[in-house]
């Protein structure tokens, strides 16, 4: 039995909310596969809660992409075909090309500096082997670059296929070549040309799909 705790610093965390993290922490970890049934009361009965929490965080990830409904006989972890995983790169590679070229006309020193800073962390973590941490850091790019771009629209829009896209980011294991993208994807960024943005955009989604086709090659 895995007692839930309230995340630390997180007063403001409702019961449902730190059930839904914990749930999607292991979708998102692939503790809980693909295709995994989501029974509401041995979900409970693990996380020593009510069924109320439970339910709610089950609907949230329903909403989220993360688990889906299947008639009558109940919910599961979502099972991304090959076209669903080209369909949502394809889609988030279109949003990153949007965000790279309106931060570039930007960008200043502090967000630059948040940017070092996100990168140089994520070095560290590949060089100490701290795999889950380094690919932690990688999914933080895009929502960082994409914050710094100031565009609400954009965000929205983000905020949409981020869960979607924080699973298919757990499908790299090669994190030191998403670091070196990532680096030359900034380089571009900051030095305003958008011709290499475009080009690294596309880049990064082939070499996105490329590697989770790799890793999940039974997808259909």
């Amino acid at each position: 039995m895995t007692k839930l705790v309230t995340p630390v610093g997180r007063a403001h965390t409702t019961l449902s909310q730190a059930v839904y993290e914990e749930i999607r922490r292991r979708i998102l970890d692939r503790e809980l596969s693909p295709g995994t049934h989501l029974v509401e009361r041995a979900l409970a009965d693990e996380l020593e809660v009510s069924r109320v929490p439970v339910r709610e965080a089950l609907r949230e990830l329903v909403r989220d992409g993360l688990a889906e409904e299947r008639g009558r006989t109940g919910l599961y972890v979502t099972e991304l075909t090959r076209d669903d995983i080209a369909e949502i790169l394809e889609l988030r590679s279109v949003l990153d090309g949007l965000v790279f070229r309106r931060l570039a006309a930007r960008l200043d020193d502090e967000g630059a500096a948040q940017v070092e800073d996100l990168l140089s962390r994520t070095h560290r973590a590949i060089e100490a082997g701290r795999h889950s941490d380094a690919v932690l850091l990688n999914t933080q790019f895009h929502s960082l670059l994409c914050d710094l771009a100031g565009s609400r629209n954009l965000q929205a829009v983000m905020n949409v296929l981020d869960p979607r896209m924080g699973w298919l980011l757990t499908q790299h294991e090669d994190v030191d070549e998403v670091l070196r993208q990532h680096h030359e994807i900034f380089d571009a960024v900051r030095a305003g040309d958008t011709a290499r943005i475009d080009e690294l955009a596309a880049n990064h989604l082939n070499s996105s799909t490329a590697m989770m086709l790799q890793i999940n090659p039974d997808l259909t």
